[in-house]
């Protein structure tokens, strides 16, 4: 085969394994199974997530697939089943109506929502379901297939700890995720201002515990606050608790005073052993704003920082020796 036919191949498996989100924009002829009902232009296959946008009507008119896709199937406005409509759904698949939103029917016993082969849906028994509620492979059999809880996910553990090599280990295990984008990972030297430290793409497996680690290898000196916060796909926030760390080896480097306004006296217990010292400031989007080198155990290193705008700093100080020491300082 050829090198660009290879090529080719490989493109189209990536685009079928990665899906697509798909928005339902109209509902003519047979509703979800025709591709021009839908943005992009195809009838939504298996790892795509499909929303219906609030003042829309999907309706669903016959067994619109022979295989059972994995699905995620976000309901803002109607899905309308009419006589003979069923949607058979693979395990890993979730139907969420949101407040606002509703699942329909003409109370026909054809009418059928499955997943992973158990019926969660059934017109001549469920009848109109109104949001919120979600239906996943866990939750029971028609007709109490769909909860009224939707909370895309539950944190069941939160725990930041100290490693040995002085870094904050931040881990935290969820169930019964779904439709969750991203998990933000925050830090704070004071528990009241927030800043972003990392984020990490959710798993969203609905059916099993997970467990999520960040390393942050740029901890300061004294007590830091952490918290994650669960992005969900509609940009709805969720928060862990406040959990914090203290590196105790305070005594390395001080800052006085803290915070300052015009010089800032920092005190290392370095030797001269240790060479030449490095001392670099970071603003809160991780820009260097000041860098200046010292000789060590020269006792305090004076810092004028008038020109810097007020704000909170991140100060490092790293020795020849590779020793790397963090502070948080504060201008005003």
């Amino acid at each position: 085969m050829k090198p660009t036919a290879l090529i080719i191949l490989f493109l189209l498996s990536t685009i079928l394994m990665y899906g697509q989100r798909k928005t339902a924009i109209g509902n003519s002829g047979q509703g979800w199974s025709v591709a021009s009902n839908w943005s992009p232009a195809a009838v939504p296959q298996s790892g795509d997530t499909v929303v219906i946008p609030l003042g829309v009507v999907m309706s669903v008119k016959t067994n619109v697939y022979s295989t059972a896709p994995d699905l995620v199937i976000l309901v803002y406005g109607t899905l309308n089943f009419l006589s003979g409509g069923k949607i058979n759904l693979g395990t890993n698949s979730t139907i969420t109506v949101y407040m606002g939103g509703f699942l329909t029917s003409t109370g026909s016993p054809s009418e059928i929502i499955s997943i992973g082969g158990v019926t969660k849906f059934k017109g001549n028994v469920d009848g109109t379901i109104i949001g919120p509620a979600r239906a996943t492979s866990s939750s029971s059999v028609s007709p109490s297939g769909f909860s009224a809880s939707i909370l895309p996910v539950k944190f069941e553990s939160f725990i930041v700890r100290l490693s040995p090599q002085k870094h904050a280990v931040v881990s935290w295990t969820v169930s019964a995720e779904s439709d969750i984008a991203e998990y933000v990972v925050e830090k704070s030297s004071d528990a009241r201002n927030w800043q972003r430290y990392s984020s990490v793409d959710a798993k969203n497996n609905s059916s099993a515990s997970y467990t999520y680690s960040v390393t942050d290898t740029q901890l300061s000196l004294g007590k830091t606050y952490y918290r994650v916060i669960g992005r969900s796909v509609t940009d709805t926030y969720y928060y862990t608790s406040i959990e914090q760390v203290e590196d105790k080896s305070t005594q390395a480097l001080s800052i006085y005073p803290n915070p300052v306004s015009t010089v800032a006296k920092i005190r290392t217990q370095t030797t001269l052993a240790d060479g030449v010292l490095s001392v670099n400031l970071y603003n809160l989007y991780g820009a260097n704003v000041l860098s200046q080198q010292y000789k060590a155990g020269t006792g305090y290193i004076e810092l004028n920082i008038q020109q810097l705008p007020k704000g909170s700093y991140t100060l490092v100080l790293c020795t020849e020796k590779g020793a790397r020491y963090n502070h948080q300082m504060i201008i005003r």
